[in-house]
């Protein structure tokens, strides 16, 4: 047993579990591969021993909780961050349990597919209202939540490393850089230690890459590092865009590097 612990958090991009059970005909996809999953490589490189906290669909409030938890609980040495989705909010069904939806308001369709999820149209509705629910909060929130990440793991004397699994700015397609600007999100990244970062300064329309474009430039064909890249008839996507093994040893290497540059 390693003396020393890392923990990586995230949603089904990080989760030891997931599987592709949705396509049917690719029985491969059905059962989970936590042998070649990034954080198991990663902790095998490192000779750490390793804690995932990751859950298929989870948002970034989930991820903010789970790493309170362990900075307070597990006591870990190294936090790697695979950030989801900002489009997705939380919210807290019988006995306080977090499941989350997804606010992007061109994927609502997505809300009748999350089967932990069972909300009324009405209450959906008033989720993703103008009045209730609005992009820049969204960020605000997320940024907020990693600069008291980082005030933690400072004073505790954590190695910190993130990197976002999709964009940031993927709430809003249409959003343009002008917007962006106007709610001073640079403004707040610079409050942030860059350092920490892969893919720096995260948000598309600022010139920040996430995950898969940041291995896409490492191998040069993304197609190959997915599960299932077949193209959905309607042109949005690959069947199932989760890394493949050869991804997750990309996405490895790609931690692997920025913790020998933050050890330094």
């Amino acid at each position: 047993m390693s003396s020393k612990t890392l923990a990586c958090f995230g949603c089904s991009h990080t989760d030891l579990m997931y599987t592709a059970n949705y396509i049917s005909d690719r029985p491969d996809l059905m059962e989970p591969q936590a042998e070649w999953k990034w954080p198991t490589l990663l902790a095998k490189k490192l000779d750490m021993d390793l804690i995932v906290y990751a859950k298929c669909g989870a948002g970034s409030d989930q991820v903010f909780e789970n790493v309170m938890k362990s900075i307070s609980e597990d006591n870990p040495d190294v936090l790697a961050i695979y950030w989801p989705q900002l489009a997705r909010v939380q919210i807290y069904g019988n006995q306080y349990n977090p499941n989350t939806i997804n606010s992007d308001k061109k994927r609502k369709w997505m809300l009748k597919n999350q089967p932990a999820v069972r909300l009324g149209s009405a209450l959906r509705e008033l989720i993703l209202s103008e009045n209730t629910y609005h992009e820049k909060s969204i960020y605000v929130r997320w940024i907020k939540h990693i600069k008291i990440i980082e005030n933690m793991c400072k004073n505790n004397n954590i190695k910190l490393m993130m990197m976002c699994a999709d964009p940031p700015d993927v709430i809003d397609c249409m959003m343009s850089q002008k917007t962006l600007l106007s709610w001073e999100i640079t403004e707040m990244l610079s409050e942030i230690n860059k350092k920490n970062w892969i893919g720096w300064p995260m948000f598309k329309l600022l010139g920040g890459l996430h995950g898969q474009e940041i291995a896409h430039l490492f191998h040069g064909d993304q197609s190959e590092l997915v599960n299932d890249s077949r193209e959905y008839p309607n042109g949005e996507g690959y069947y199932d865009c989760h890394f493949n093994k050869i991804g997750h040893e990309i996405l490895m290497e790609m931690w692997y590097e920025k913790y020998q540059k933050i050890c330094k």
